[in-house]
């Protein structure tokens, strides 16, 4: 009679284990892309090909072409649970850097960029979202 209970126990300890350890990992941290409100942004400095002799840099500063900047960013509100663990993407092509520059002082920075066959964007230690072609490509006209 002993060993079947004990069988029992075993077998309900193991699926609570397993059940915590399923909810733990469906709890991992999810990112939301934080960008700043237009009357917030005096300025938008894109760049391309930056530390080259081809680099491109653009500077925008009229509410119109700010606010289609934003609109292509924020997406749908974009959300991930990818992790940005550095000050710049790595092995990616095609950076595009995105500064807003804040009217009251200061500047956030968000990276456009292509891991083929993938197109991304990556807020410096916050996260990495996925994008379409076409939210990378109006962001690329910027600076051709």
């Amino acid at each position: 009679m002993g060993k079947p209970i004990g069988i029992i126990v075993t077998f309900i300890v193991t699926i609570l284990f397993i059940v915590t350890f399923i909810n733990i990992a469906n709890q991992s941290q999810k990112y939301t892309l934080t960008l700043p409100d237009i009357e917030a942004i005096q300025s938008v400095v894109i760049s391309k090909n930056i530390g080259q002799k081809d680099e491109i840099v653009k500077e925008i500063k009229d509410d119109e072409n700010i606010q289609k900047i934003l609109k292509t960013l924020k997406g749908t509100g974009r959300k991930s649970k990818e992790e940005s663990v550095q000050d710049a993407p790595v092995n990616a092509k095609n950076v595009i850097k995105v500064d807003f520059n804040h009217a009251e002082g200061g500047t956030s920075t968000v990276f456009v960029y292509a891991r083929m066959p993938k197109y991304y964007i990556e807020q410096p230690y916050n996260g990495i979202y996925k994008i379409s072609i076409e939210d990378f490509n109006a962001i690329d006209n910027y600076v051709r």
